[in-house]
């Protein structure tokens, strides 16, 4: 799109048509927020309007404005071209605005003429899930009591477990797992071929990020975080036997590397980096070597700075 890009807080003491368009805020690490369209005109009417999504079940007011103007008149309001309704007190309401209110809205002054056109989004808020594991790590052994459910911040209903791997379908879990209270799915003994993708899923649209797991028939694994680690936290990894909790010697390998050999049987790293991203697995001196596990790092936000996205300029 065309249009300069300006770096940091802006006000405009006189704005001007030209200033309509998208902005949004964006960190230099490369993410950047959702983009909210501002229109400025030079005509006497505007509507009151959310420059942001309104969440479904929320009530939502819109009000006609006359330029230095604050006394109410009536006014007529618009959806999609369309007369939605006409109020004498220059202002109306959706008690609780639903998927159907989204759309184009302008209202109307008797004397004064038209507002422009601004679009109300609307969006239904699943609550964030989670995939919540127990044993609390990415690889497991064989035979080893699993569990896996869905944790949900607001205790939602509805949210169910999904998974690819070898394992056949059962109705709620895979196949042989147990079907627990709300979201949970459990074995008492897993095997090979549940090893795979696993994350949550709602009706209402609302996903997970996915976490691996790995079950091994082996006599060593890794307990490595299977959720990504932020940047700048500590992170301790361990190598683990089957049927042996007595510390050991291991060594500790990131993509094929050796990385460190430590004599308690786990590594910490301080604070994570992006540099820390890999494959990790760690080896015991006469059992051998765990599976390998991906260690994934989410990069914290760093400073924040708004940007103008001109969408067209206009002319007063």
């Amino acid at each position: 799109m065309g249009g300069s890009q300006r770096q940091g807080p802006h006000a405009a003491p006189q704005a001007q048509c030209k200033d309509s368009g998208g902005y949004w805020c964006w960190f230099d690490s490369g993410g950047r927020s959702n983009a909210v369209v501002i229109t400025v005109t030079s005509g006497d009417v505007i509507l009151e309007s959310p420059a942001h999504p309104v969440t479904e079940g929320e009530p939502l007011t819109l009000r006609c404005l006359c330029r230095n103007n604050n006394s109410t008149f009536s006014a007529d309001f618009y959806k999609d071209g369309s007369l939605l309704q006409s109020q004498t007190t220059g202002e109306m309401t959706i008690p609780a605005v639903s998927k159907s209110h989204q759309g184009l809205y302008k209202c109307r002054h008797p004397e004064l003429g038209e507002s422009p056109e601004s679009p109300v989004m609307v969006f239904t808020l699943s609550p964030p899930a989670s995939v919540v594991i127990r044993p609390n790590r990415s690889q497991h052994f064989t035979h080893n009591s699993l569990s896996l459910s869905c944790e949900v911040p607001d205790n939602s209903t509805g949210w169910r477990l999904g998974w690819v791997t070898q394992r056949p379908e059962g109705p709620a879990c895979p196949d042989g797992w147990e079907s627990e209270a709300g979201s949970t799915c459990s074995t008492t003994s897993p095997v090979q071929e549940d090893s795979g993708g696993y994350w949550c899923w709602s009706e209402s649209g609302g996903r997970s990020n996915p976490v691996n797991i790995t079950v091994t028939s082996g006599d060593v694994i890794l307990e490595s975080p299977a959720h990504p680690v932020t940047e700048g936290d500590p992170l301790t990894l361990r190598c683990l036997c089957r049927n042996n909790n007595s510390t050991f010697s291991a060594d500790f390998y990131k993509d094929g590397s050796l990385l460190q050999s430590q004599t308690t049987g786990e590594m910490t790293i301080p604070a994570v980096s992006k540099s820390h991203k890999g494959l990790y697995k760690c080896r015991h001196p006469e059992l051998g070597e765990s599976p390998e596990s991906r260690i994934m790092v989410f990069k914290k936000k760093q400073n924040i700075f708004l940007c103008p996205l001109k969408v067209k300029d206009k002319v007063d």
